[in-house]
């Protein structure tokens, strides 16, 4: 399966230098909470492993894409989903992470704008 490029998206990655994952899971894993983490950790590499079948690799640092335009892609999409699910159960902890989702994505907007937030 290829991935295809659409208009406005980033060049597909390059090899880069670092992998990035094992630091990921080595975070998780340090933050406690055992049977949560083992579920994240879980997680983490089914979505490394949907990314290699996606890119062909892993993801690695100074591999020609903008990681702030990437991340900001994603929490904006994060933002729906966590806006989706508030709507839809009314829990109180949905709104929550809406609203750390959103305080991310002002802080690295602003940064990206070169502003302080």
């Amino acid at each position: 399966m290829t991935l295809r490029e659409r208009v406005g998206d980033q060049a597909l990655p390059l090899d880069g230098a670092a992998e990035v994952s094992p630091e990921v899971i080595k975070r998780v894993k340090s933050y406690g909470y055992i049977l949560v983490s083992a579920a994240i950790v879980n997680d983490l590499n089914a979505r490394i492993e949907l990314g290699v079948q996606r890119y062909g690799k892993k993801l690695e640092t100074h591999n020609g894409r903008n990681a702030k335009q990437d991340l900001m892609d994603e929490l904006l999409d994060s933002l729906h989903y966590s806006m989706q699910d508030y709507m839809e159960s009314g829990d109180f902890r949905a709104k929550a992470r809406f609203d750390k989702i959103l305080e991310l994505v002002f802080s690295l907007k602003s940064q990206m704008l070169g502003l302080k937030y």
